[in-house]
């Protein structure tokens, strides 16, 4: 029984310290804020208009992902459908996956597109045609898309590597990992 007691007091003490970074800079702005100033600003139009603006919009979020998330939660609890563990896989991702490492992916993911699109089509990014170079083909033909992916995977979601390893071991040719994968090379463009 003292162990559990131990625990709880240990518990308590955590949730204390993380509850104090929450609760210690709100106590901070309204002691250090005098009565006169605060009801001041609370009494401006600007201030209530935000005030009542960022308690209705999230009144009707609320509401309306209510009206669509209850029915879903019952489906999911109550029924059986094809890809059920990859519904509910997506739905707690938020939780197991921190955000920043969520938008990190998501931006790798963005470039990865961008770049394969449009050095897979036009040869040059928009980068590359501020700089007025081209990505071409050993011999300076156009690349082609999966030339294009392989190359982009590189700078995307790997870019110190690629660019190490492509200074340590094509320092001669000043190229790339992924672009001597893709067998691509970067010239100033010819007009």
């Amino acid at each position: 029984m003292k162990r559990t007691g131990t625990f709880n007091l240990l518990l308590l003490l955590l949730s204390s310290l993380v509850l104090l970074f929450l609760v210690a800079p709100l106590l901070g702005m309204f002691i250090s804020t005098n009565a006169g100033d605060f009801f001041a600003t609370a009494a401006e139009e600007e201030v209530r208009q935000s005030i009542w603006l960022t308690v209705w919009v999230a009144f009707v979020s609320t509401l309306l992902f209510a009206l669509a998330a209850v029915p879903f939660a019952w489906i999911l609890a109550r029924k059986e459908f094809p890809m059920k563990s990859v519904v509910q896989g997506i739905i707690d991702l938020p939780v197991v996956l921190p955000h920043t490492a969520a938008g990190i992916a998501l931006l790798g993911f963005i470039l990865f597109v961008y770049w394969t699109a449009l050095e897979g089509y036009r040869g040059q990014s928009l980068g590359k045609m501020l700089l007025n170079i081209v990505v071409t083909g050993p011999v300076g033909e156009c690349i082609r898309f999966r030339d294009a992916a392989v190359e982009a995977f590189g700078k995307a979601f790997l870019l110190p590597l690629d660019c190490l390893i492509g200074w340590l071991y094509f320092r001669k040719k000043r190229q790339r990992l992924f672009s001597r994968l893709a067998d691509c090379i970067v010239v100033n463009r010819m007009e």
